[in-house]
């Protein structure tokens, strides 16, 4: 057969854990100790929690490098403001203001619903706001507008005064030409042929305010007073929605509260959880205290983890508030692959050497008489289930070795153990008896070989080289001969023994007693449990935290600070799995082979220990029902050629979805998502999509060069034609020179050189100074300048963003487009095709790592294909669930990645690492291994995550419906399509070996 191995890495690791497992089993204190002390140190970087706190929307939730902020920046430059001279379409930023939408169906327009309007108006004009003893109103704050404060428009058309709504012909969308009506009217019905307001459904009204540092304090204390006050219900007539400019940032850092009552029912359940899953019905070999610890070592590494970043000044994003319940799943996972490996290690026995009688070689381990003179006591057990039809055992020892012999079996079975010399051998059973001719006392200066047999009168020989032993059986119900032969003595040994020694239950002790024996025994079994199990969670942490590290790739703060954290804690949460969780199963076995209560740590005596103690009493485990179920039933009922082709059509189905579903997918953040779902924000984002939809945003457009408009205009005409003629801008194009060459024209004025161009402009910027803002001269020169378009809102965002930055591109004069939206709009450019690139980029780290551990390629290419086909399951269905791909669902989709590999890893390696021949009973084999702790794994997450369901924000709730869908599949895939799948295709049986 050809072979397909590739385990010249595993091999080693094997090896090195195994000895890892024996070190921390012999010294589990400081395992558990340091570790401790270590992550409660570095838990102490909470103390800096509040100074790293950096939830800015506009820094976390955009792109860091997005093509706005620079747009941003040149403008600022170009055209500063003028705090004299306020206006809200010539901002680059926000801004600072207050608003409130009124609604009244069929007509806000009526004499009775304005007058209520203008009362709330008066009241937030006159509204006091206290600072250090001194009181200010709006009117102190207010942005400026020729020296007085800046007004309503659709206030000063009515005078202020609702008689006069009916008498005043209010037009859409603008009043008469330059006032925009449609910022203030919404839901507008027209009179028939007309540009004439009939009716409106909601008024809105804005508050701007000063911006700058100076007055800074003050603004924000009057927006949270606005705020106060509008939350009274100031309107009992009619529904009134509001909002300040700094609402989404508070309603934004009012969301991890949302979550962290949260945290205590998370890990509630998960202790629950855990408990049930390793409660034993025994009280010996109950694992409830592994189970809890395994909890514990969760929050640890999250303590450690975060609390190291805290410490180097790391940024804390909210986003990171879901990192525990991730971990918890990844720990939990950890846990049980663990206990079933440690479970499984009582009742596998280790590979076949050469008997060299050293201590871990051989069929035993049993001890050379070096390491007894150590007072190391092990325990000789036979658990190959393999029997034999030989009568005698025979091989030659040197006189500082162990010597050979057989406890054997009815029928004439016999297993190979062995006897270290100056060593007293006695079987530990209570009230034990053997009777020999020479009171149980034998004197020899040489070996001889031999074999102890059992019932049917089976005759045997046995060796002791130059040792007195001592050996005491129980009060056996039938009888043998056992005689020794020994070549270079005198003496000859006969022995009466009324009862059949129990198969693998003898011990080699000496005078230290009890202790020393399960010491080494506990590290024995920890050794084969790290052998086995550390490989499997060193892959799928190794996969997680990669995953997670190259996602801080990303353009995104928020994404950059969620994947550092938890890839850190990740690391954190693998590193003390191995050692506090390792070293607390080692005490736990200590207890467990003592034969002590699970509780009370008092020994159990024999009338009280159950089957499953007895069991354990005689070297190995009770099989959990579960992984019987998994062994008896559920691998048989896969390897059935009929459910195999169901399997695959199965898969056809769901691959078919998802494709479907990844084809609707929508992209980018919507900033309202932000708060949470109780928030007073949400009323007024509904009647902003409800109302006033219809007209976009107003960007602006600059000449980033010199350019002679005095002959040239034309130029720069076609341009705005081309803006005007996309379906998406209005042709209410603003723009000084426009506005210029009709001042002129009314004037009579000669603008068509440079000369009379430059010498009229100073007199119509002072008859319009607000154009003031819009060119930016030095030395009389025309340096840059800019204009405005007004956009519909009858596109996706993105195609309307891409669409203008695409025609300003192709004008013949450099321009540049702007609106402080597109700061947020740029996620809509990127978020697709950087998701991507991550995905990919980890998902080709994965295949290495997988290439690397896994002992097979093909199987490894496998590991591959699950991910990505996990991938394309959770990015389809996603969209039948209403999320979209936004910077929250993109930190979701690259935890996909290493949840994903967790479980087709386990179940891969499981199916590579067997002993089997077919590829049928590899599957049978893997499944029955390693199908209930994958079960367990996933319940356990999605357990951990249920609770985020409830939460009333948009994150969180993201959260819980991509790590369902994660983990849903992720297990669908790991127990059902992976192993069908690798026994159809799979071709790993072909020679490929676990170390």
């Amino acid at each position: 057969m050809v072979s397909c191995q590739t385990d010249c890495i595993v091999k080693p690791l094997c090896f090195f854990f195994e000895k890892m497992g024996r070190f921390i089993g012999n010294y589990p204190w400081w395992f558990l100790i340091i570790p401790l002390i270590i992550s409660a140190g570095l838990g102490s970087g909470f103390y800096f929690l509040n100074d790293r706190m950096a939830n800015s929307i506009q820094e976390q939730f955009t792109p860091i490098n997005g093509p706005a902020k620079a747009e941003r920046k040149y403008f600022e430059e170009t055209f500063p403001g003028n705090a004299s001279m306020f206006s809200n379409i010539r901002m680059t930023t926000d801004g600072n203001y207050g608003t409130f939408i009124a609604t009244e169906i069929p007509d806000i327009l009526t004499v009775e619903s304005v007058q209520a309007i203008l009362d709330l108006n008066r009241k937030i004009w006159d509204m006091e706001v206290k600072l250090d003893d001194k009181s200010f109103k709006y009117a102190d704050i207010c942005a400026i507008v020729n020296k007085t404060c800046f007004t309503n428009a659709i206030l000063d058309i009515i005078d202020y005064n609702a008689t006069l709504t009916d008498k005043v012909n209010l037009t859409y969308p603008w009043y008469p030409v330059n006032i925009p009506i449609y910022f203030f009217l919404g839901s507008v019905t027209l009179e028939k042929d007309s540009s004439k307001v009939a009716s409106a459904e909601a008024l809105q009204l804005h508050y701007y305010l000063q911006e700058n540092d100076e007055t800074k304090q003050k603004t924000d204390l009057w927006m949270e007073s606005f705020i106060d006050l509008m939350s009274k219900e100031p309107l009992p007539s009619m529904p009134v929605s509001f909002s300040t400019s700094m609402s989404m940032q508070l309603e934004f850092e009012k969301s991890p509260g949302a979550v962290i009552s949260l945290f205590s029912i998370t890990y509630t359940v998960a202790i629950t959880f855990s408990i049930i899953s390793c409660w034993r019905l025994d009280n010996v070999q109950n694992k409830v205290w592994v189970a809890n610890c395994g909890v514990f070592c969760t929050g640890l590494s999250i303590l450690a983890g975060f609390g190291s970043l805290l410490f180097l000044g790391q940024p804390f994003v909210m986003t990171v508030a879901s990192c525990p319940f991730m971990i918890l799943g990844i720990g939990l996972d950890d846990m049980f692959i663990m206990i079933s490996c440690w479970e499984r290690s009582a009742n596998t026995s280790e590979k076949c050497s050469s008997a060299k009688g050293e201590e871990g070689e051989g069929p035993f381990s049993i001890p050379s008489a070096k390491s007894v003179k150590h007072k190391s006591r092990n325990r000789i057990q036979n658990n190959t289930g393999e029997s034999s039809n030989s009568s005698k055992f025979q091989n030659n020892f040197s006189q500082h070795s162990s010597i050979q012999g057989k406890v054997g079996q009815p029928s004439n079975v016999g297993r190979p153990c062995s006897i270290s010399r100056e060593t007293s051998f006695k079987k530990e059973m209570p009230r034990t008896r053997i009777q020999s001719n020479d009171q149980d006392n034998i004197q020899e200066n040489s070996g001889n070989h031999g074999m102890v047999g059992q019932p049917s009168n089976i005759k045997g020989k046995f060796s002791i080289p130059k040792a007195t032993c001592q050996i005491n059986g129980r009060t056996l119900n039938s009888s043998f001969q056992s005689q020794g032969t020994y070549p270079t003595s005198q003496t000859s040994f006969h022995g009466n023994i009324q009862e059949s020694i129990p198969e693998q239950v003898s011990y080699i002790e000496d005078d230290t007693g009890e202790s020393s024996d399960i010491k080494s025994k506990v590290s024995l079994r920890l050794g084969r449990t790290y052998k086995e199990a550390a490989v499997s969670i060193t892959i799928t942490s190794l996969t997680d935290a990669l995953a997670l590290f190259l996602g801080y790739l990303s353009q995104f703060g928020s994404v950059q600070s969620f994947c550092l954290y938890a890839g850190v804690c990740v690391v954190f949460c693998y590193l003390l799995n191995i050692t506090v969780l390792g070293a607390f199963m080692a005490l736990n076995g200590r207890r467990e082979e003592a034969n002590k209560h699970w509780f009370t740590c008092a020994k159990v005596s024999g009338n009280q220990t159950s089957k499953a103690s007895k069991t354990s009493a005689s070297g190995t485990e009770e099989v959990h029902p579960m992984s019987r179920f998994f062994e008896k039933y559920y691998g048989p009922f896969l390897t059935n050629p009929w459910v195999k082709a169901c399997v695959m059509v199965l898969y056809v189905g769901y691959l078919a979805a998802s494709i479907y579903g990844c084809t609707n997918l929508k992209e980018g953040l919507d900033t309202s998502n932000l708060a949470l779902d109780d928030s007073y924000l949400i009323n007024y984002y509904d009647d902003q999509k409800e109302h006033f939809s219809e007209y976009s945003l107003n960007a602006m457009v600059a000449v980033k060069e010199k350019f002679p408009y005095w002959n040239e205009i034309d130029k720069l005409k076609l341009c705005i034609a081309d803006f005007e003629r996309l379906t998406y801008v209005t042709n209410n194009t603003i723009a000084w020179f426009l506005s210029y060459q009709e001042y002129a024209h009314g004037n009579k004025q000669d603008i068509s050189t440079e000369v009379f161009f430059l010498e009229h402009l100073p007199q119509f910027l002072n008859d319009v100074p607000m154009f003031r803002q819009d060119i930016n001269m030095s030395e009389n020169t025309i340096m840059a300048s800019r204009f405005f378009i007004q956009t519909l809102n009858n596109v996706s965002t993105k195609d309307m963003l891409l669409g203008l930055r695409k025609t300003a591109d192709e004008c013949s004069i450099p321009l540049l487009v702007y609106h402080p939206a597109f700061i947020y709009f740029d996620q809509y450019t990127v978020i697709a095709a950087r998701t991507i690139e991550t995905m990919i980029l980890a998902t080709g780290a994965m295949l290495v790592v997988s290439l690397l551990l896994i002992p097979n390629p093909i199987c490894s290419l496998w590991v591959a294909f699950a991910i990505a086909s996990v991938i394309v399951g959770v990015t389809g269905f996603m969209v039948m669930w209403d999320v979209s791909l936004d910077s929250i669902s993109m930190i979701n989709l690259i935890m996909c990645i290493g949840f994903s590999v967790d479980f087709s890893a386990h179940m891969s390696y499981a199916f590579v690492s067997s002993e089997k021949e077919t590829a049928n009973d590899k599957a049978k084999d893997a499944l029955a291994h390693l199908g209930y702790p994958v079960l367990q794994g996933a319940v356990s997450t999605i357990l951990g995550v249920v609770v985020l369901a409830s939460s009333a924000s948009y994150i969180f709730r993201t959260f819980f419906k991509i790590m369902f869908l994660v983990i849903a599949f992720g297990l669908v895939h790991g127990i059902v399509f992976i192993p069908v799948f690798l026994m159809l295709f799979g071709s790993c049986n072909l020679g490929c070996k676990s170390c």
